[in-house]
């Protein structure tokens, strides 16, 4: 399975072009950490590469997946990277997709199917 990493939202941002590239490069995945009183507590969401991550289309049925095209360069706040209800965010930059985000829950499903 790909290397993983844990991230607070915080660096995420600060450092988004490097762990945008090193996503892309090296297919890592990102656990990223949210704290605040708009995540309501502790929350926790993965950012990785469309040949892992990409794998939540479809996942429960051939409906699931709901794909939203973010181009990196709008990239502002760390609610463009996270998915939300019905909503993951594919990350572009030009016509190549870098990074998707789910959900820690389909990321763990997505786990599980490879092991099979």
């Amino acid at each position: 399975m790909n290397s993983e990493k844990r991230i607070t939202a915080a660096d995420l941002m600060s450092q988004l072009e490097a762990i945008l590239e090193d996503i892309s490069q090296r297919a890592t995945v990102y656990i990223v950490e949210i704290e605040g009183t708009n995540w309501r507590g502790h929350h926790e969401f993965v950012l990785g590469p469309p040949s892992v991550c990409g794998d939540v289309v479809g996942l429960v049925d051939e409906e699931y997946g709901w794909p939203a095209l973010v181009m990196a360069a709008d990239i502002s706040h760390i609610s463009h990277l996270a998915p939300a209800y019905r909503r993951h965010p594919f990350i572009y930059r030009d016509k190549q997709c870098l990074a998707v985000g789910i959900q820690m829950s389909e990321y763990e499903q997505i786990k599980a199917l490879r092991k099979g």
